[in-house]
């Protein structure tokens, strides 16, 4: 069985008129080949040392800063902001005994607002008692206590029906231990 291979052969400078010869110029040949032709084996490519050091310098140092800065961030929120009532959510109030945050949450035609308590120095301790109402336009005739549920000490959940579109003026009453009590209040747009 013939078979047959191309082969580059060079050319010198005398073979052919008008061409310099050399190693870069070489003739395609058709050669037939008796006794199996063998391709040439090609050596296996190698990468490069230099792209295996360029892609460790430049591709580690953002694969460990973005790594890096997402567990930064994600450990720098404050343990607050995963209480009931983050600060930046919250609206505070505050008297010489106690300092209220209120984070209102409203809906068509009702509100649940999360209160979270703060002791200050010259507080009697924890919150015993929780009362709110809710008053719009200062009418007396709109004013409506709020259903307040004590969670712990120092938090509560309220609800209640405000018609929507509104000012509420809010009005908290906390009650310490030793029967004293703090009114605070704040306006609310719903």
């Amino acid at each position: 069985m013939l078979r047959h291979q191309v082969v580059a052969v060079p050319v010198a400078p005398d073979v052919l008129p008008g061409t310099s010869g050399g190693p870069d110029r070489h003739l395609l040949a058709l050669a037939g080949c008796t006794g199996g032709c063998r391709e040439a084996a090609e050596p296996p490519r190698r990468r490069s040392p230099t792209m295996l050091r360029v892609a460790l310098l430049v591709v580690l140092p953002i694969l460990l800063v973005s790594v890096g800065t997402g567990l930064l961030l994600h450990s720098r929120s404050p343990a607050a902001d995963r209480s009931p009532c983050p600060p930046r959510r919250s609206m505070m109030v505050s008297d010489s005994d106690y300092t209220l945050r209120i984070r209102p949450e409203t809906g068509p035609g009702a509100l649940v607002v999360r209160l979270c308590v703060i002791a200050g120095p010259g507080s009697a301790g924890p919150v015993r008692g929780w009362s709110a109402t809710a008053e719009s336009g200062g009418d007396s005739r709109t004013r409506l206590a709020l259903a307040i549920l004590p969670l712990g000490d120092d938090t509560a959940i309220g609800t209640g029906s405000l018609a929507p579109g509104r000012s509420w003026l809010l009005t908290f009453r906390l009650t310490a231990p030793d029967g004293r009590y703090s009114v605070m209040s704040t306006g609310l747009r719903t």
